[in-house]
């Protein structure tokens, strides 16, 4: 990350729009169109996240260490945004 008068901002900024675990090191980070409209509300949230079933990459990643999986040069692992409400056309979120 970009170190400087706006880099811990930013830094925070991406942390806190990845997926991670507590007792993990592997962290996530969501990209495409649809992330932006992800609504972060822990009080309302307008959807969930879930692994990927059928479009999943490398499934079998799912098994690996994380150690494995920083070798890896592209992205294999995935997870699905469900809407937790019906979404229409003009809808705002």
């Amino acid at each position: 990350m970009k170190k400087g008068k706006y880099g811990e901002t930013r830094r925070r900024w991406f942390i806190n729009n990845c997926f991670g675990h507590v007792d993990s090191t592997l962290l996530m980070s969501p990209y495409g169109m649809i992330t932006s409209l992800i609504n972060h509300s822990a009080k309302k949230p307008n959807a969930r996240i879930v692994w990927a079933e059928d479009t999943m990459p490398h499934p079998e990643w799912m098994n690996k260490p994380v150690s494995a999986l920083e070798k890896e040069p592209h992205a294999g692992l995935s997870f699905d945004v469900i809407a937790l409400q019906d979404i229409y056309e003009g809808m705002r979120f």
